[in-house]
């Protein structure tokens, strides 16, 4: 006896609707078949024609009802939404495999070559310079809503509670900067290596993050010493108390080196030594000025 066909149980597949009023589940199959007969046959239908919607606008009610209708739903990739972030956004076990994916990933030759290739082209085309353009006078000078005293304040204070809440968005930050040590820190780092050998390392590049800051050497045999350089432009109204009692509240001793006391090395020594007291006759024996390596003549 032939079995009766039961609707229910092909309900979750899409559905058709004839001419005669019965309705027919597509299987997956079906619907293969359907896409591969209906492939290219729409290609270039609508060639030379103007956009359907060209020159139409979406009604304010219409835009209000869609708006309200997709508030709290989400529209991003399923499986892939931060429950506690917002709509659309990447879970954090989704970005780190995506991170993953990518660390220690090079583009090609071919491939710069190509996006090389590219972007001449567009800086040819009159159209996208002009685009640009109006891009760049959108937001310049008094324009640009990130000179608004109430939008700064806004995103300074957005900065301050990331760094505050969040101790690893500045180690993501810097390691995306690619923060490598500069010609004054590569010296004082040789220089820390003579005077207190396996001692202090250099951790500004966001490998260390101590209350939302990010010092520049640190101690790494069990002492809680740090050492800040700076440098004479980006700190000449800085004295360093502040800092230094930032880092006290974690437990820390700081000591702050100026980039212009690196020209006096002697002094410079003394006083990483007087910092580093706990070694400090174990220090003073080691050969100092010996060696391929001499600091006598300061940071050039």
């Amino acid at each position: 006896m032939k079995e009766q066909f039961n609707s229910e149980r092909f309900s979750f597949l899409p559905s058709v609707k004839h001419s005669r009023g019965h309705t027919r589940h597509l299987t997956p199959e079906h619907r293969r078949k359907i896409s591969l007969a209906m492939m290219g046959k729409n290609k270039g239908k609508n060639k030379g024609r103007p956009p359907w919607n060209k020159g139409k606008s979406t009604p304010l009610e219409v835009r209000m009802k869609i708006s309200n209708a997709m508030k709290g739903k989400n529209r991003g990739r399923r499986g892939t939404r931060s429950p506690s972030g917002p709509r659309g956004s990447l879970s954090q076990e989704v970005r780190e495999k995506i991170s993953k994916s990518l660390t220690g990933k090079k583009h090609s030759e071919e491939y710069k070559r190509k996006m090389s290739e590219t972007w001449h082209r567009l800086l040819k085309d009159p159209t996208f310079r002009q685009y640009t353009r109006k891009i760049s006078e959108a937001v310049r000078g008094e324009k640009n809503p990130a000179k608004r005293p109430e939008v700064r304040k806004k995103l300074s204070e957005i900065m301050k509670n990331k760094l505050k809440n969040d101790e690893n968005y500045l180690k993501r930050m810097m390691r995306a900067c690619n923060i490598r040590p500069n010609k004054t820190e590569s010296f004082l780092m040789d220089l820390l290596n003579h005077i207190c050998p396996n001692e202090y390392k250099y951790v500004g590049d966001g490998e260390v993050v101590i209350g939302g800051r990010c010092p520049d050497f640190m101690n790494v045999n069990g002492k809680k010493k740090l050492i800040e350089l700076y440098g004479d432009y980006w700190h000449r109204n800085d004295d360093g108390k502040a800092r230094i009692e930032h880092y006290r509240k974690y437990g820390f001793e700081t000591l702050i080196i100026r980039e212009c006391e690196l020209e006096d090395i002697h002094m410079v020594t003394n006083k990483v030594l007087e910092f580093h007291s706990s070694n400090s006759e174990q220090v003073r024996g080691n050969a100092y000025f010996s060696g391929d390596v001499n600091f006598e003549g300061g940071l050039r």
